[in-house]
Protein backbone atom coordinates (compact mmCIF):
# COMPACT_ATOMS: atom_id res chain seq x y z
CA UNK A 1 0.00 0.00 0.00
CA UNK A 2 0.79 3.55 -0.67
CA UNK A 3 -0.25 7.13 0.23
CA UNK A 4 -1.18 9.11 -2.69
CA UNK A 5 -0.28 12.58 -2.80
CA UNK A 6 -2.85 13.92 -4.33
CA UNK A 7 -5.97 12.40 -2.96
CA UNK A 8 -4.92 11.23 0.20
CA UNK A 9 -6.18 8.50 -0.14
CA UNK A 10 -3.52 4.95 0.76
CA UNK A 11 -4.22 2.64 -2.56
CA UNK A 12 -1.88 -0.74 -3.53
CA UNK A 13 1.35 -0.17 -5.38
CA UNK A 14 -0.37 -1.27 -8.70
CA UNK A 15 -2.38 2.11 -8.92
CA UNK A 16 1.24 4.08 -9.27
CA UNK A 17 3.34 4.62 -12.12
CA UNK A 18 6.99 3.95 -12.09
CA UNK A 19 9.74 6.72 -11.06
CA UNK A 20 12.89 6.09 -11.00
CA UNK A 21 14.04 8.52 -8.72
CA UNK A 22 12.19 8.10 -6.27
CA UNK A 23 12.85 5.91 -3.10
CA UNK A 24 10.62 3.50 -3.45
CA UNK A 25 10.93 3.64 -7.17
CA UNK A 26 7.16 4.97 -7.95
CA UNK A 27 5.30 7.72 -8.63
CA UNK A 28 3.57 9.89 -5.82
CA UNK A 29 0.64 10.46 -7.00
CA UNK A 30 -1.39 7.31 -8.35
CA UNK A 31 -2.36 6.71 -11.67
CA UNK A 32 -6.23 7.96 -11.49
CA UNK A 33 -5.04 11.45 -10.08
CA UNK A 34 -2.42 11.48 -13.20
CA UNK A 35 -5.31 10.73 -15.21
CA UNK A 36 -7.76 13.55 -13.91
CA UNK A 37 -4.84 16.18 -14.18
CA UNK A 38 -3.60 14.94 -17.64
CA UNK A 39 -7.10 15.43 -18.94
CA UNK A 40 -7.59 18.76 -17.10
CA UNK A 41 -5.06 19.93 -18.67
CA UNK A 42 -5.56 18.78 -22.61
CA UNK A 43 -8.62 20.74 -22.32
CA UNK A 44 -6.88 24.14 -21.46
CA UNK A 45 -7.66 26.34 -24.37
CA UNK A 46 -3.92 26.68 -25.64
CA UNK A 47 -3.03 23.12 -25.51
CA UNK A 48 -6.12 22.47 -27.52
CA UNK A 49 -5.57 24.76 -30.31
CA UNK A 50 -1.89 23.27 -30.27
CA UNK A 51 -3.03 20.03 -30.14
CA UNK A 52 -5.63 20.47 -33.03
CA UNK A 53 -2.15 22.84 -35.09
CA UNK A 54 -0.29 19.83 -34.44
CA UNK A 55 -3.14 17.82 -35.70
CA UNK A 56 -3.37 19.87 -38.83
CA UNK A 57 0.08 19.75 -40.06
CA UNK A 58 0.00 16.27 -39.69
CA UNK A 59 -2.64 15.74 -42.16
CA UNK A 60 -1.25 18.60 -44.22
CA UNK A 61 2.05 16.53 -44.39
CA UNK A 62 1.13 13.30 -44.85
CA UNK A 63 -2.21 13.24 -47.06
CA UNK A 64 -1.50 10.22 -48.60
CA UNK A 65 -1.25 8.38 -45.36
CA UNK A 66 -3.94 9.43 -43.64
CA UNK A 67 -6.04 8.73 -46.54
CA UNK A 68 -4.64 5.45 -46.89
CA UNK A 69 -6.33 4.97 -43.19
CA UNK A 70 -9.37 6.14 -43.49
CA UNK A 71 -9.95 3.55 -46.42
CA UNK A 72 -8.92 0.75 -44.34
CA UNK A 73 -11.20 1.72 -41.31
CA UNK A 74 -14.04 2.25 -44.33
CA UNK A 75 -13.32 -1.03 -45.80
CA UNK A 76 -13.61 -2.86 -41.97
CA UNK A 77 -16.53 -0.77 -40.59
CA UNK A 78 -18.68 -2.09 -43.84
CA UNK A 79 -17.19 -5.90 -43.36
CA UNK A 80 -15.21 -5.80 -46.76
CA UNK A 81 -11.84 -5.83 -45.42
CA UNK A 82 -11.55 -8.25 -42.57
CA UNK A 83 -8.73 -7.98 -40.01
CA UNK A 84 -6.48 -10.94 -39.95
CA UNK A 85 -4.24 -12.27 -36.66
CA UNK A 86 -0.57 -10.73 -36.97
CA UNK A 87 1.33 -12.50 -39.82
CA UNK A 88 4.27 -13.10 -37.34
CA UNK A 89 2.69 -14.15 -33.86
CA UNK A 90 -0.91 -14.98 -34.70
CA UNK A 91 -2.12 -12.68 -32.27
CA UNK A 92 -5.92 -11.44 -32.60
CA UNK A 93 -6.25 -8.69 -30.18
CA UNK A 94 -4.09 -5.57 -30.69
CA UNK A 95 -4.09 -5.57 -34.44
CA UNK A 96 -3.18 -2.91 -37.09
CA UNK A 97 -2.91 -2.73 -40.83
CA UNK A 98 0.58 -2.28 -42.70
CA UNK A 99 0.86 -0.65 -45.77
CA UNK A 100 3.94 -1.55 -47.51
CA UNK A 101 3.00 1.28 -49.88
CA UNK A 102 -0.03 4.07 -48.88
CA UNK A 103 -0.56 4.63 -53.08
CA UNK A 104 -2.25 1.11 -52.60
CA UNK A 105 -4.56 1.47 -49.37
CA UNK A 106 -5.90 -1.62 -49.92
CA UNK A 107 -3.16 -3.81 -49.89
CA UNK A 108 -3.07 -4.19 -46.19
CA UNK A 109 -0.28 -6.87 -43.89
CA UNK A 110 -2.16 -7.18 -40.54
CA UNK A 111 0.22 -6.99 -37.45
CA UNK A 112 -0.04 -6.49 -34.09
CA UNK A 113 1.03 -3.39 -32.24
CA UNK A 114 4.30 -4.94 -31.03
CA UNK A 115 5.83 -6.25 -34.67
CA UNK A 116 4.35 -3.49 -36.12
CA UNK A 117 6.68 -1.04 -34.30
CA UNK A 118 9.43 -3.85 -34.38
CA UNK A 119 8.61 -3.25 -38.33
CA UNK A 120 9.15 0.05 -38.72
CA UNK A 121 12.18 0.41 -36.35
CA UNK A 122 13.68 -2.38 -38.84
CA UNK A 123 12.99 -0.37 -42.24
CA UNK A 124 11.73 2.76 -41.63
CA UNK A 125 8.40 3.98 -43.09
CA UNK A 126 6.28 2.76 -45.83
CA UNK A 127 6.32 4.01 -49.77
CA UNK A 128 4.90 7.23 -50.71
CA UNK A 129 4.66 7.96 -46.62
Amino acid sequence: MKLCNSCGENKPVHNFNKNKNSKDGLRSTCKPCVNTKDKAYRQLPHVRVAREKARKAYVLRNTIKVKAKQIVAQEVKMGRLIKGCCEVCEATNNIEGHHDDYAKPKEVRWLCVTHHNEWHKLNGKAKNG
